[in-house]
């Protein structure tokens, strides 16, 4: 009976201890699950977070672009000299591909493309630059010429598609 005895112990203890293992792998599962959770939460807390700061900073340059384009606009209509420079730096794209296209440009058919570029109509060129439209109209053509323009295509359009291309 002894015997019996030790080994009805022995099997006990076996069981507790296979429980108590089992009991702690699930503890660990449970720990490392509960952890996931909070590293997840936390990694969305920070991509929040770091959304917002981007549409921040997206609305800062939109803001900052729109008053640069409006001070372009500005300094185009009062015919100012700073004019050119200005739409350099408001437009580097389009101005670089437009020389590297047409390195043979004036600077005065530079301008009228810049404030063609910026939807000026003829007569709106005219007024800005002190001349009649049909001084305006005369460079038009002649530029159009010297860049090779067919005629049914507008030179705003053209313009335009400087940058898509």
């Amino acid at each position: 009976t002894a015997i019996a005895i030790q080994k009805i112990l022995d099997e006990h203890s076996k069981n507790t201890s296979t429980l108590y293992k089992l009991t702690l792998v699930l503890i660990s599962i449970g720990i490392l699950l509960l952890l996931s959770g909070i590293t997840y939460v936390i990694w969305r807390i920070l991509q929040q977070r770091m959304l917002r700061r981007k549409k921040q900073e997206l609305s800062v340059m939109k803001e900052q672009l729109s008053d640069a384009v409006e001070e372009v606009t500005t300094l185009a209509k009062s015919n100012d000299p700073t004019f050119i420079v200005r739409f350099e730096e408001v437009y580097p794209e389009f101005w670089e591909k437009l020389n590297t296209l047409h390195p043979d440009l004036s600077s005065a058919e530079l301008k009228l493309c810049a404030m063609t570029y910026l939807g000026f109509t003829t007569s709106q060129i005219a007024k800005f630059e002190f001349v009649q439209p049909s001084s305006v109209q005369v460079r038009r053509s002649r530029m159009r010429k010297k860049i090779n323009l067919d005629s049914p295509v507008d030179l705003q359009e053209y313009l335009d598609s400087i940058i898509a291309n």
